[in-house]
C-alpha cells in the first residue's frame, strides 16, 4: 500500500520566483527521502532546477544561474549517477511558454531521461498538479502539498527505481 502524506507549507519563497518550491519544501523532502533510505550525502539532480536550493540545478534559462545550462529532455549526464532526481516541470505547454518562453514539453522524453540518470533504488520525485505515470519506478509515497487559499495544491509522487537491469521506458 502506498503511503499518503499531506503538507501545508508557506508560499511564496523569499525570492518569489514563479517556478520555485514553497518555503521549507526541499529541506522536508530531503529528510523524508533519508527516512526512506536515501543516503544523507545524496547526489540530487533538478532537471528543471531554476532556483532549487539543493543539488545540481539544470535549466535552459541562463538568467537563473543554474549549475548546468541544458534541456531536461536531453540531460548531459551518464547513466545511473544520481541518488535523487526531482522533476518540477512547467505544468502545461502554455505555462512553459508564458512563464519561461520555452517550447513544448515532452513528458515521455524528460521522464525517460530522469530515470536514465537515476541510480537503481534511487528516488524520482515528480512535483506536479497531475498524477504522472512512470515505468521502471514503483510509487513509494504520494504527497499532497498545499500552500494557501485560491492556489492549486501540488501532487508529489515519490518513486523508487526498480532493481532491474532492463527498464521498460514509456513509449
Amino acid at each position: 500500500m502506498v503511503k499518503n502524506i499531506a503538507w501545508c507549507l508557506p508560499r511564496p519563497r523569499k525570492d518569489k520566483y514563479p517556478g520555485g518550491f514553497p518555503l521549507h519544501f526541499e529541506r522536508r523532502l530531503i529528510d523524508l527521502l533519508v527516512s526512506l533510505g536515501a543516503p544523507r550525502d545524496m547526489k540530487i539532480l533538478h532537471p528543471f532546477g531554476g532556483k532549487a536550493e539543493h543539488g545540481i540545478r539544470v535549466d535552459i534559462n541562463s538568467e537563473v544561474k543554474p549549475n548546468v545550462i541544458a534541456d531536461a529532455h536531453s540531460l548531459p549526464f551518464r547513466n545511473e549517477c544520481f541518488d535523487v532526481v526531482i522533476l518540477d516541470p512547467p505544468y502545461s505547454d502554455e505555462h512553459s511558454k508564458n512563464l519561461y518562453n520555452t517550447g513544448r514539453l515532452h513528458f515521455r522524453k524528460y521522464i525517460n531521461e530522469a530515470v536514465r540518470v537515476l541510480k537503481v533504488n534511487g528516488f524520482l520525485v515528480i512535483y506536479h498538479v497531475y498524477s504522472q505515470p512512470c515505468r521502471g519506478c514503483r510509487l513509494r509515497i504520494r504527497l499532497l502539498v498545499e500552500t494557501r487559499v485560491n492556489h492549486l495544491a501540488r501532487i508529489v509522487h515519490i518513486r523508487q527505481k526498480d532493481n532491474t537491469k532492463q527498464l521498460e521506458l514509456i513509449k
